[in-house]
C-alpha cells in the first residue's frame, strides 16, 4: 500500500521565511490514492474516478508516521529519507504492488445521470 499512498500524494512545500514546512492537498490525494488502489484490481481505467475516505486517508497518514516513512505536519518534507529508498525499491520491483485482491465486492464504474430541469434548464429550489 505504501507505494500507492508515496507516488499519489499530491502536497507542495511552502517557503515562509526561509522556514520551509509542507502542505498535503488532502482532497485530490484522496482521489490519486483511491484512483490507484481501483487501478490496481480492477481491468478499468480508475483515473479520477474512486476516492478513500477522510477517515482511511488520516488513518494511512497517521500509521506511516508512527513507523518513521512519513515526517510530522510542519516538516520540511513530507517523506524521510527511508521512505524515499523503500518507494525507490518498490518502482524496481513494480509487481510488488499487484498483489491486492478484492476479498468482497466489486470495482465498477458508472456514469452519473444527468438531470433535466425543464425547458429553461433552471436549478429548482
Amino acid at each position: 500500500m505504501f507505494p500507492l499512498y508515496y507516488e499519489n500524494i499530491s502536497y507542495i512545500i511552502n517557503n515562509y521565511d526561509g522556514e520551509f514546512s509542507y502542505s498535503i492537498y488532502r482532497d485530490d490525494s484522496a482521489v490519486q490514492i483511491g484512483s490507484a488502489i481501483a487501478d490496481q484490481v480492477a481491468v478499468i481505467d480508475a483515473s479520477e474516478c474512486f476516492k478513500i475516505t477522510k477517515a482511511m486517508f488520516n488513518r494511512l497518514s497517521a500509521y506511516y508516521i508512527e513507523v518513521g516513512l512519513m515526517l510530522p505536519s510542519g516538516s520540511e518534507d513530507v517523506f524521510t529519507e527511508a521512505a524515499k529508498k523503500l518507494a525507490r525499491r518498490h518502482s524496481i520491483l513494480s509487481s510488488s504492488i499487484n498483489n491486492f485482491k478484492i476479498v468482497e465486492g466489486e470495482v465498477e464504474v458508472v456514469s452519473a445521470v444527468k438531470q433535466d430541469f425543464g425547458a429553461d434548464n433552471e436549478i429548482p429550489f
